[in-house]
C-alpha cells in the first residue's frame, strides 16, 4: 500500500506510525512525501527491524523539511495550490511501483488523491488527522455556510445546535478558517473534500470512539459508512520507535530529573501557532512573576530575536528552563510534570490524556478551539483563553490556580479515568486495535483477489499475503 501524508507535523507524524502498525502484519507499505520532508526523514528515521516499509518522494515547489510552519501558512492558498500541483508526479510514481499497491492511504487534505486512487482501480483510504467531532463541522461546511454560522463577523457567543452528533457550542469554537470569509479557492477545498470522502471505502480516524461516540454515530451515518472508524491513539508509545524531524533537546530530561514529582508546567504551542510578540512577553512576565517551575519549547525561538524577552532564561533559572524543542512523549511521561500549557492541537491532546498530564489550553487556529472545548468537557483540563490578548496578571494567576487550585483534584481523577480508557483502546480486545486488525485484514483479502490496476487484474506484493 501506499501511505501520502498531508506535509504538517501534526499529520505525518500519525500516518508513520500507522503505517508502522500496518507493517508489522506484513503489508509492504511505502511512505510518500514531498522532497524536502524526504530527505530530512531519511536521514533521520530507520524503518524498523522486520518491516518492509519503503520510502519515495515527489517534488514539492515548497520548501518544508520539518513540515508546514507558520511561514508556509501565510500564504495559505499559494500553499494548498502547489499541493495540487502533486497529482500528476504522485500518480506516475505509484504506476511505476512494484509490487504495485492494492490502496492508497491519503491524507483527508490531500483530496486529489481520492480521485488518483479511483483512476487506478485501488481501494480508497482517507485518513482524518483530528478527532470526530472535527470532522462533523467539516464535512457539514455547507450547512454552516448556509446557516450563516461561516461568516467574517460572527457572532462569537451564538450557540450553534444542529451539527450532527456534537452537543451545542459557541461559534468562537468554529474552526479559525470560518471566522474568515470562505471564498474562492478555501471554500471550493472544503466542500469538494467533503465531497469526496464518501467515495473512500474506509476512513481511519486519529481518536477513539468511546471519548466521541455520537460524533463517531452521525459520520458514519452521514457518509452511509459503518468503516468511518477509530484507530487512535497514532503516536509512538511503550516500546515503539520515536520519530522526529527536529533536533530534540534531550539535556531537558536531565533536568526535569533535577525538579519535584508533579511540580513542572510544561509549555509547548507546536510547529504552526504564531503568537505576536507582546503577547509571549506577557507570557513569560506572568510565568516568572507565578514563580513555578516550567519546561518551555520554543520552536519559533522568540526568545533569541526578542530584545523584550531577552534574559528571561537566565534569569529563571534553574526554576525553569526554555528550549528550542522537547522530546514531548518523554516529557509528558516524566514524573516532575504536573500539567501542559498547549495549543491544544490533537496529537497533543491525546498524548497528555495517554500519559494523564492535566491541560491548560490556549487555542491558536484551525480546530483547536473545539479541541480545547473537548477538553473542557471532559473535564481534564481549563482554557487560558480564547484570544491572544492576556495581560501578564491574568497569566499569572491562570497559573498559579491551575498548578495549585483546589479543583486540580478533580481533574487529575478525570484525567486517569480516561488514561485508562485510551490506554485499553490500543490493547488486544480494544476498539482501535480491533478496527485497525479488520482493516489490515481486508487489505490482505483484497490483495489475495487481486487489485484492479488500469483495468486488469493484477497481484499485490507482501511478505505474507502479497499485500502492498
Amino acid at each position: 500500500m501506499v501511505v501520502l501524508p498531508y506535509p504538517a507535523l501534526g499529520h505525518l507524524l500519525p500516518l508513520i506510525h500507522l503505517a508502522t502498525k500496518l507493517a508489522t502484519t506484513g503489508i509492504i507499505v511505502t511512505l510518500l512525501n514531498v522532497d524536502s520532508i524526504h530527505e530530512n526523514l531519511s536521514r533521520q528515521w530507520r524503518c524498523p527491524d522486520g518491516m518492509d516499509i519503503r520510502l519515495e518522494q515527489v517534488h514539492c515547489d515548497v520548501f518544508i523539511p520539518c513540515g508546514i510552519d507558520a511561514k508556509a501558512l501565510k500564504d495559505t492558498d499559494g500553499l494548498l495550490e502547489s499541493l495540487e500541483r502533486l497529482q500528476i508526479p504522485v500518480e506516475e510514481l505509484v504506476r511505476e511501483m512494484q509490487p504495485p499497491p492494492c490502496c492508497i492511504i491519503s491524507d483527508y487534505f490531500m483530496r486529489w488523491a481520492v480521485g488518483i486512487t479511483k483512476k487506478l482501480g485501488l481501494k480508497v483510504v482517507t485518513f482524518w488527522p483530528g478527532n470526530a467531532a472535527w470532522s462533523s463541522i467539516h464535512h457539514h461546511t455547507q450547512l454552516l455556510v448556509s446557516s450563516g454560522d461561516a461568516n467574517l463577523g460572527l457572532d462569537e457567543n451564538k450557540l450553534i445546535r444542529y451539527v450532527p452528533g456534537l452537543d451545542a457550542f459557541r461559534c468562537r469554537h468554529l474552526p479559525s478558517y470560518f471566522r474568515r470569509k470562505l471564498v474562492g479557492f478555501i471554500l471550493e477545498f472544503f466542500s469538494v473534500s467533503a465531497d469526496r470522502m464518501k467515495d473512500a471505502d474506509w476512513i481511519l480516524v486519529n481518536s477513539i470512539s468511546e471519548l466521541e461516540t455520537h460524533a463517531f454515530d452521525a459520520m458514519q451515518g452521514a457518509l452511509a459508512n459503518k468503516n468511518f472508524v477509530s484507530v487512535g491513539p497514532l503516536f509512538p508509545c511503550h516500546t515503539s520507535p520515536r520519530v522526529s524531524l527536529r533536533d530534540e533537546k534531550s539535556e531537558c530530561l536531565e533536568w526535569l530529573h533535577t525538579q519535584a514529582t508533579t511540580s513542572v508546567l510544561y509549555i509547548s504551542f507546536g510547529s504552526l501557532c504564531l503568537f505576536p510578540e507582546r503577547q509571549i512577553v506577557e507570557l513569560a512576565a506572568g510565568l516568572e512573576a507565578s514563580k513555578q517551575p516550567f519546561l518551555w519549547a520554543d520552536v519559533r525561538h522568540e526568545f533569541a530575536s526578542s530584545e523584550a524577552l531577552r534574559g528571561f532564561a537566565e534569569r529563571s533559572r534553574p526554576r525553569g528552563m526554555v528550549v528550542s524543542w522537547a522530546p514531548q512523549l518523554q516529557v509528558l511521561a516524566h514524573h516532575s510534570i504536573a500539567g501542559f500549557l498547549s495549543h491544544c492541537g490533537w496529537n497533543s491532546v491525546l498524548e497528555s490524556i495517554f500519559y494523564g498530564v492535566p491541560l491548560l489550553g490556549w487555542p491558536c487556529h484551525t480546530e483547536q478551539s473545539m479541541n480545547c472545548k473537548l477538553v473542557e468537557d471532559w473535564k481534564i483540563g481549563r482554557r487560558l483563553s480564547d484570544d491572544q490578548d492576556v495581560a501578564r496578571g491574568r497569566v499569572e494567576e491562570v497559573i498559579r490556580d491551575f498548578l495549585e487550585g483546589q479543583g486540580m483534584g478533580e481533574i487529575r481523577a478525570r484525567m486517569a479515568a480516561l488514561r485508562s480508557t485510551v490506554r485499553s483502546t490500543t490493547d488486544q480486545g480494544g476498539t482501535s486495535h480491533e478496527n485497525l486488525k479488520r482493516f489490515a485484514d481486508a487489505v490482505n483479502v483484497s490483495a489475495i483477489a487481486g487489485a484492479t490496476w488500469h483495468g486488469k487484474s493484477r497481484p499485490c506484493g507482501s511478505h505474507k499475503n502479497d499485500a502492498t
